[in-house]
């Protein structure tokens, strides 16, 4: 383990079982944490906004809900599920 790492590891072998067993410690470099804040309240936010922008672009092209629904799912899906092997999973995208 290098020398500057706060917690410590070393491994021995069990006796005659040949099981490696890790055994770990705490070389008192750092203390840890007592506490954590969260300055951001919503983390989704943009992703709600960007969402809502979505859905409106496809409610300019399907009047049908679930053709809506599915018109989204195809839009985020474009990035990484669009290849010729998706297409028996997901379907053509439109």
């Amino acid at each position: 383990m290098p020398s500057n790492w706060s917690f410590d590891q070393s491994e021995y072998t069990a006796g005659s079982t040949g099981i490696d067993i890790d055994q770990a410690a705490a070389s008192g470099k750092d203390q840890g944490v007592s506490k954590t804040t969260d300055t951001m309240t919503n983390k989704n936010s943009a992703f709600f906004e960007q969402l809502q922008k979505v859905e409106e672009q496809a409610k300019k092209y399907v009047s049908d809900s679930t053709s809506i629904a599915e018109r989204i799912a195809q839009f985020y899906r474009q990035f990484d599920y669009s290849s010729a092997e998706w297409i028996p999973i997901a379907g053509v995208l439109e």
